[in-house]
């Protein structure tokens, strides 16, 4: 269960940024909004129930701090990158956040490529 919804949704929170960059019309914003919120709160749902489905409860404290530590240590770099391509990023199509929506899908796309064995596996 938590598996699949995982697998989905990071394929799901990995094209997001690119289809922000196809329109600009305020419903497809409404609807990226609404749909980059599931997908969030799915992911964050299902990798929080894989930790506790794969870790022993003596280690699972420990395991839930890094998970932590880790998504919190990447929000915060992806928010300063971010700022940083606003300046030094030169426009992609005429805008800037392109760009940076451009680099966001192909970053995001990196660690599950990196770990494709991992979250690509069949059951």
């Amino acid at each position: 269960g938590s598996y699949a919804v995982l697998r989905s949704t990071i394929l799901g929170v990995s094209i997001l940024p690119f289809l922000w960059t196809l329109s600009g019309h305020p419903a497809w914003i409404a609807f990226l909004s609404m749909a980059g919120a599931f997908l969030w709160g799915g992911l964050n749902l299902a990798a929080t129930s894989f930790l506790y489905d794969a870790v022993t409860p003596a280690k699972r404290h420990t395991c839930l701090a890094y998970h932590s530590v880790i998504n919190g240590s990447c929000v915060a770099l992806g928010a300063l990158a971010g700022g940083w391509a606003i300046g030094s990023l030169p426009p992609l199509g005429g805008s800037v956040f392109a760009t940076i929506f451009v680099a966001s899908t192909v970053l995001r796309f990196v660690p599950a490529i990196a770990f494709q064995r991992l979250i690509w596996r069949e059951k």
